[in-house]
């Protein structure tokens, strides 16, 4: 078994025969994944959880995934170190895979391994993920059973959260619960799983276990659970969808393998690398001049070839609109855009955003480039001159976005470049759509729920392209404290300063550009305290689809289902203003249980996921 898995990690010429030859064999292993936080007690959980299984007569392979030496990219911590107990026993086998940089936590080759483990007749693979915190929800996507290890007084609650792991997890464990606040990070467990959509009927809610792996206590238990899930998934088909799924996801991972070899020669040499050296002068000489209609234009046309080649549903937008938003300086951000120019036709295009008044140490960043010069270098040397010109402007980190469809975050082309740049998904945000009209009864039941909940303490209202000059200044303290109070994942936000003049400046633009803006406040009455806001602006460009922008609730009012209210009553009344457009689009962090909870009473379905993805310069 080493000598296959070796031949799959140096991905031997051979390794498609060899694979092909195991296929008939694999497919009876049952595979459990272990994640969590460096210092929860992964390896001892593991080494606990395997004496189990022995107890039990069973045969039984370790993947354990672990940090990459820099120089070799070979595993660090070695084989068998951290569970020699088991070294001698011959129906177990132990194999320490690194992770080679790879920044889900597990190996490029881990989904071969569980094959070869499959094959030489194991009956159980448990995958112990590298411990790098939020990145490691890719375990999932592997596992029959995903087993989410914490331990108290590492914040892990609160880190459980941001990661997404509540999605993930189908068995929590609480390690070291012989540790101050063990019960109160059960308690955090169960109440966040409580807030989530996995309480249901006929869904499988993930129990919250403690233990003392090191002392074998709790194991039990959570050999029980396992059991439990186990049989609960085999019951109503869903372990048939995950290994169907598994099956899809080890043909995308090869496939990502390659991309990611393929994407690491750029530059390096050959006609490839003179390609990306003659598109790097002519970006240097090619900032977009705002005054050249012909550049514009080309600029926009890469824009909608982009849209339509990767969105699920694209948006439409006019040239008029793309020109003026180039040429429109916001308020406390100044905008440096480039061209990737070949024989005077636009490849690609770039623009950095520099706030000036806050989050001055922050550059936001967009990159386009035409689909069928992808994979050219193109993409890269615009991430170059981002970089350079963020350095040249003294910014500590680089923000960008890539949107992807659902369930494609693991192994989309747009987060392999980003990685192969040095780029980490900092934050999801999962995007959206319902069909338009939203039914009255499903508005009715949201908004009279609402209206029970603030009672007369908040009053709701509408309003066409702006709200009123005596709401503005409260509007804009509200709109500050957006990137503060709503979840950015691993991206630190300062409080903006948008001031009513500025207010009032976007709202001009949005004027010539041809977009409607629909505000929604709930404002305190007694204080005239904007409360809870949002806004849906339907643009020009496209006649079909409108869009739910910002919405925030201050922490102090929340409990009154003011977000609901706010939410409703834009929906009334974009109903009436644009009563043609068939659907409206919008995105929330994927931790936020209680934005997600209202989008899903109103009918939102998933489409996409939004990565937001994160540089360190300094």
């Amino acid at each position: 078994m080493g000598r296959l898995i070796s031949l799959i990690e140096d991905d031997h010429p051979s390794l498609r025969a060899v694979m092909a030859a195991l296929a008939p064999h694999t497919g009876r292993a049952w595979v459990i994944g272990l994640t969590g936080a460096p210092g929860v007690g992964k390896s001892t959980s593991t080494s606990a959880l395997v004496g189990a299984f022995r107890s039990r007569g069973v045969r039984v392979g370790v993947l354990a995934v672990d940090p990459s030496s820099p120089f070799s990219g070979g595993a660090l911590l070695g084989d068998r170190i951290r569970m020699s107990e088991h070294a001698t026993d011959r129906d177990v086998y132990i194999r320490s895979m690194a992770s080679r940089g790879h920044l889900g936590g597990l190996s490029w080759s881990t989904p071969e391994a569980i094959r070869v483990l499959d094959a030489a007749g194991c009956d159980v693979v448990i995958i112990e993920t590298v411990g790098v915190g939020q990145s490691e929800v890719e375990v999932a996507s592997l596992a029959d059973t995903s087993v989410v290890l914490l331990a108290p007084g590492m914040g892990d609650g609160i880190q459980a959260a941001k990661a997404g792991v509540l999605e993930i997890g189908d068995v929590f464990v609480v390690n070291k619960a012989d540790r101050d606040g063990a019960d109160a990070t059960v308690h955090d467990l169960r109440h966040m799983i409580s807030l989530g959509d996995r309480t249901a009927p006929g869904l499988w809610r993930p129990p919250v276990l403690k233990t003392v792996a090191a002392e074998k206590v709790g194991v039990e238990a959570v050999m029980e659970a396992l059991d439990q899930h186990l049989a609960f998934i085999t019951a109503n088909g869903d372990l048939r969808r995950r290994r169907e799924r598994r099956a899809r996801d080890e043909i995308e991972w090869i496939a990502l393998a390659a991309l990611r070899s393929r994407l690491g020669t750029l530059g390096g040499g050959g006609g490839g690398g003179g390609d990306a050296a003659t598109l790097a002068t002519r970006v240097a000489d090619g900032s977009l001049d705002p005054s050249d209609d012909g550049l514009m234009e080309q600029a926009w046309q890469v824009r909608e070839r982009v849209e339509v080649a990767s969105r699920v549903y694209p948006s439409s937008e006019t040239l008029d609109e793309f020109a003026k938003q180039q040429r429109y300086d916001a308020p406390g951000e100044r905008k440096a855009a480039a061209l990737a120019l070949q024989g005077g036709r636009v490849l690609g295009y770039a623009a950095a955003y520099f706030p000036d008044r806050d989050n001055t140490g922050l550059c936001w960043s967009e990159v386009l480039v035409a689909p069928e010069h992808q994979r050219q270098g193109v993409g890269s040397v615009l991430v170059g001159w981002l970089e350079d010109r963020a350095r040249e402007e003294c910014r500590a980190v680089i923000v960008n976005e890539a949107v992807v469809p659902d369930g494609a975050r693991v192994w989309h082309p747009g987060r392999a470049f980003a990685e192969s740049r040095g780029y980490a998904v900092a934050n999801v945000e999962i995007v959206r759509r319902v069909q338009l009209p939203v039914p009255e009864d499903v508005l009715d039941e949201l908004g009279t729920s609402a209206q029970t909940a603030f009672g007369d303490r908040y009053e709701v209202s509408v309003h066409l392209n702006g709200v009123p000059l005596e709401l503005q200044a409260s509007l804009c303290v509200a709109t500050n404290r957006l990137g503060l109070d709503a979840p950015t994942g691993d991206i630190d936000y300062e409080e903006e300063s948008l001031t009513p003049v500025d207010y009032q400046d976007y709202l001009a633009h949005e004027a010539d550009l041809g977009r409607t803006r629909l505000t929604a406040l709930a404002v305190e009455r007694d204080t005239g305290v904007v409360a809870a806001y949002t806004d849906i602006v339907v643009a020009a460009g496209d006649p079909d689809l409108a869009f739910q922008w910002g919405t925030l609730v201050l922490p102090e009012h929340r409990g009154h289902r003011l977000g609901a209210a706010v939410k409703v009553a834009n929906l009334r009344a974009l109903s009436q203003v644009s009563p043609r457009r068939k659907a409206i689009i919008t995105s929330n962090a994927e931790n936020n249980p209680w934005m997600v909870q209202i989008n899903q009473d109103l009918g939102f379905e998933i489409i996409e996921e939004l990565l937001e993805l994160k540089k360190d310069l300094s």
